[in-house]
């Protein structure tokens, strides 16, 4: 979501600077025109439109435009620079080179050139590619060195044409590269010839950049990531070309088109532009995203894969691989990311002032705010089950779920009607949904006999559900089964892994112990068995195992205290929530609830002395 926002703002920030161009070309060749903030969002306006109708209707073009584009890029680029040479007047070699022009009244030039350096900051995009993972960093390199060289050679050609800076800065155009063509060509056809070409390269970074942030946006949708995903989903029929296959011969293809996506794209940045009207200090706010989410979106799993050498783990590396240098590469991407990410909140100029002012840390706050407020409220759930169907499909299996009350959902890995059922507790502290561990169930289906089906309960999260709620949820859940459907209490096998071990035990305590703040349950015959993977039993981190084992295990005491301070929420310890603190004669009826109990547990893990503990207490 945080990219998602981003590429938005970016799509934004390229078609407003296109729009503002335009203006600064209309003040240079028209005295009389008096620019106005609205003329500027109509243009924006405009831009857009012309971008969506590429991206819809001119989707067979595409490829065909992009090649021109980069013709365009390669050939402007000489287009830009030999005015610069031949014409202007020339800087000295110490002026671009020795001086130091501080003009954001910043105490510390070098705070000053870290903000500068922003300019430089921009993200790399790469949608929809065949063979990306090999492509993508083709392509990345390549930009670097090809546009990365032009950019430095075309910096230098401007710092050594720029001539006076003050006449330069205050420009009316508000584009200070005006300036500096005309100061070279003294013509204004010239000039207006030469922006043009850079307007227009703003122009058609828009139509990639619209393509981007679309798709993005159509893939979020179809994980169902936020309001009205089932509509924004949706793809409209293809746009059909000719194309030959790898015989020659001539077949017909498509393109599939998120219409609805692309149009949602354009519809929100277009009702940013009623912003500018306003303010163009509160757009540029809106849009500072454009940076900080790409950049903070790079730096998450940039710092999660140097987590994950420094320990050791086993990475799944793609086709490329820095080798040895690899972990210190990531450290300084790292630094250097956090770097811009400091600069980008800073403002631009000193004194601050309503109207100078940086509100991107502010509006990226904001922004995060929401994301996480939908994910506890929605998107934890809606992620879980929407990775059920695809794995469903996968499988080449018929999807079933059911509703209960409470909020619980159970998911059928299997046929519903099946004789033999294993219901499957997940773990992940009570925090973490079950969708690491469908791979796994589908797997251990396949190996159960035609008969056997899993039914894995989906249950509410913490911190949004706290203790009881997911032990009744287990129990409407088991209700369901016995008493609703008529399976057999001997043909069921209860098993659950970590936190999913816990409410098992939480379970057949209220078998054997009634809950007094959870409906009742009574079976008529015993459970056939109950398997429990390292079950998370006791809260306390104080068992030499946690100390023993904190450098083998996935888990540590500081994660665990933190997974069960969000489950419990203050409620006091008892034999439910934490079944390993509860006495021997607790469980001295056990076999009349369950006829096989089975224990496992890791040599290597941190819960292993509380488990073992356990253990001897219901032998």
């Amino acid at each position: 979501m945080i990219t998602g926002f981003a590429r938005l703002s970016i799509a934004a920030s390229a078609a407003y600077v296109a729009a503002t161009e335009i203006q600064g070309l209309l003040v240079f060749n028209n005295n009389t025109y008096k620019s106005h903030n609205w003329h500027g969002t109509f243009i924006y306006w405009g831009i857009l439109t012309v971008a969506a109708l590429v991206n819809i209707l001119g989707i067979n073009f595409f490829p065909h435009i992009e090649t021109v584009v980069f013709i365009h890029h390669i050939a402007f680029f000489f287009v830009f620079l030999v005015p610069l040479v031949y014409l202007s007047p020339k800087s000295t070699t110490s002026f671009v080179f020795a001086n130091f022009e501080n003009a954001g009244g910043w105490w510390s030039n070098e705070v000053s050139w870290g903000i500068g350096l922003l300019a430089s900051a921009w993200a790399f995009v790469g949608e929809e590619v065949k063979d990306s993972e090999n492509v993508v960093p083709q392509s990345m390199v390549m930009a670097f060195f090809i546009s990365g060289t032009m950019a430095f050679g075309a910096s230098i050609a401007i710092l050594f044409s720029v001539g006076d800076l003050n006449t330069i800065l205050k420009t009316s155009t508000n584009y200070p590269i005006i300036q500096v063509f005309y100061t070279a060509t003294q013509s204004k056809a010239a000039t207006t010839a030469i922006i043009s070409g850079l307007m227009l390269t703003r122009v058609f970074s828009t139509f990639g950049l619209l393509a981007s942030a679309s798709r993005l946006t159509w893939a979020l949708a179809r994980d169902n990531t936020f309001a009205w995903s089932s509509y924004f989903k949706h793809v409209s029929g293809t746009a059909s070309f000719s194309s030959s296959d790898v015989d020659g011969r001539k077949v017909d293809r498509g393109y599939v088109i998120p219409v609805r996506s692309i149009l949602l794209i354009v519809i929100v940045a277009g009702l940013l532009g009623l912003i500018n009207i306003w303010s163009t200090t509160a757009f540029h706010a809106m849009t500072s995203l454009s940076l900080i989410g790409q950049y903070m979106s790079y730096l998450l799993p940039n710092t999660l894969m140097a987590i994950r050498r420094v320990g050791s783990k086993n990475v799944p590396y793609g086709p490329f691989r820095l080798g040895r240098y690899g972990l210190c590469i990531n450290v300084a991407s790292i630094a250097y990311t956090v770097i811009l990410l400091i600069f980008m909140v800073l403002p631009p100029y000193q004194p601050v002032t309503v109207r100078n002012m940086n509100y991107a840390g502010v509006i990226f706050a904001a922004v995060l705010f929401c994301i996480m407020a939908m994910w506890i409220s929605h998107g934890r759930r809606v992620y879980e089950d929407e990775v059920y169907l695809r794995s469903a499909e996968a499988h080449c299996s018929q999807p079933a779920s059911v509703a209960l009350p409470h909020r619980a959902k159970a998911h059928w890995i299997g046929s519903p009607s099946a004789d033999k059922i294993m219901v499957f507790f997940h773990g992940g502290g009570y925090v973490k949904p079950a969708t690491t561990q469908l791979h796994l169930l589908w797997n251990i289906h396949e190996a159960l006999p035609p008969s056997s089906s899993i039914c894995l309960l989906s249950y509410s999260l913490a911190p949004g559900a706290q203790y009881p709620y997911q032990l009744h949820q287990a129990v409407l859940l088991l209700k369901h089964l016995v008493d609703d459907q008529g399976k057999e209490p001997k043909k069921m096998i209860l098993c659950g892994d970590s936190a999913g071990g816990n409410l098992i035990l939480g379970l057949l305590s209220h078998l054997l112990h009634p809950h007094p703040s959870l409906p009742p349950l009574a079976l008529r015959e015993p459970l056939l068995g109950a398997a429990l993977i390292s079950p998370w039993g006791v809260f306390s981190t104080s068992a030499p195992s946690f100390t023993r084992n904190e450098e083998y295990d996935s888990v540590n005491g500081a994660i665990l205290r933190k997974w069960s301070t969000y489950f419990m929420g203050g409620a006091p310890a008892d034999n439910y929530n934490q079944p390993f603190l509860a006495p021997g004669s607790w469980w001295s009826q056990l076999n009349g609830v369950v006829q096989e109990l089975l224990i496992t547990a890791g040599t290597d893990e941190v819960l292993l002395d509380g488990i073992a503990e356990f253990a001897k207490t219901i032998e």
